[in-house]
């Protein structure tokens, strides 16, 4: 059996000194990871922010968008107005060049139409108009109903 040294002041001291140097890296240790985790939900939140932002921006630019195109079939109908409103007896190939021309600028509708008095004149989105015009309200092309 091995008999420890006695204890000296110097080694008293010596291992003071070692637990005071031991307990303050360790409580570095400590404080920086706490420092580290403190950032990364820092960034985290801000990740999320900017999603968050973002999906925004995207929502907003997409309902701009759908407003303006859901918006062109009354525009269209208001200018098919104007342009027939300024005569008095429109014939019937004046009335389809201004569904025609209106047609053009408006993606969303299957047909354009106006009531004649001799009936329903519609123009469909290639511009042509269709034979029976009840017969195309029933079944239109793209699965669009006026």
């Amino acid at each position: 059996m091995t008999v420890a040294p006695p204890a000296t002041p110097e080694s008293a001291d010596f291992q003071r000194r070692y637990r005071r140097s031991a307990a303050a890296l360790a409580l570095a240790v400590l404080l920086l990871a706490a420092t580290a985790l403190w950032l990364v939900f820092q960034d985290r939140a801000q990740v999320w922010a900017t999603a968050h932002r973002n999906q925004e921006d995207v929502a907003i630019a997409m309902q701009t968008s759908i407003t303006e195109l859901l918006a062109q079939p009354i525009f269209s109908i208001q200018n098919i107005a104007t342009d027939l409103g300024e005569r008095q007896h429109p014939s019937r190939e004046v009335q389809l060049q201004a569904l025609r021309t209106a047609m053009r600028y408006d993606p969303l509708s299957t047909y354009l139409g106006i009531r004649t008095e001799s009936g329903l004149l519609l123009v469909d989105a290639a511009g042509e108009a269709p034979a029976d015009p009840a017969l195309a309200m029933e079944k239109p092309a793209g699965g669009l109903r006026l």
